[in-house]
């Protein structure tokens, strides 16, 4: 989820001088960097600091939206939980790469990236990814970027020649690009278990090391 109980927005709520920096997307680095920003809005005042009465609402606001989510739903709500695991193993939700389960996987991505929007937008951070109600056309090529990241992992073949060498590096780039540019990502120039240190020299302009 993206609430911890006593935290809002990383603010302790009992303490708002304490100031926590929280991440739970699969863009880390990206939201580590929101949020610090976050935090340094609250400490310059540029952020509100609401209430502690509003602090709770909101949060519980946030759940309540998180609960339409059926990955984030799956980690909050102990019945949905359980009722999920008692699932035959034959179900489809038992398969990564079922549509509807890739459905789900992006609908939790955009889940997190709305709330870092809306994170985004408080902090007055130097780019945009669109609300909390509705990402725009960066926010929505960043959940293409990071399912496709999540498949890379998760569509591994277990059998097969393949299966002996292949990592989610190895993955399709086609669906790779810069939510900046467009720029396309290149695919590797050898499997990844196969590269060594001086493969990339050509592009970062060096000459082989003596």
């Amino acid at each position: 989820c993206t609430v911890i109980m006593g935290i809002y927005r990383g603010l302790l709520m009992s303490n708002p001088n304490m100031i926590y920096i929280e991440q739970f997307s699969g863009a880390p680095l990206f939201e580590i960097d929101v949020n610090a920003w976050l935090c340094l809005a609250f400490i310059t005042g540029d952020a509100e600091i609401p209430s502690y009465e509003e602090m709770e609402r909101r949060n519980a606001q946030q759940i309540i939206d998180a609960m339409s989510v059926h990955n984030v739903r799956y980690e909050i709500d102990g019945n949905y939980y359980k009722a999920l695991c008692e699932l035959d193993e034959s179900h489809w939700s038992h398969n990564c790469l079922d549509p509807r389960v890739i459905a789900v996987d992006d609908d939790e991505e955009a889940f997190y990236l709305r709330v870092i929007a809306q994170n985004m937008r408080r902090a007055n951070y130097p780019d945009d990814i669109g609300t909390y109600e509705t990402l725009n056309a960066k926010g929505e090529a960043l959940v293409k970027i990071e399912t496709a990241s999540w498949r890379h992992r998760v569509s591994l073949p277990s059998e097969g020649a393949d299966a002996e060498w292949i990592t989610f590096r190895d993955g399709d780039p086609t669906e790779l690009a810069s939510i900046h540019t467009g720029a396309k990502a290149a695919p590797l120039k050898k499997r990844w278990i196969d590269l060594d240190n001086h493969d990339y020299d050509d592009l970062l302009g060096k000459g082989p090391v003596s």
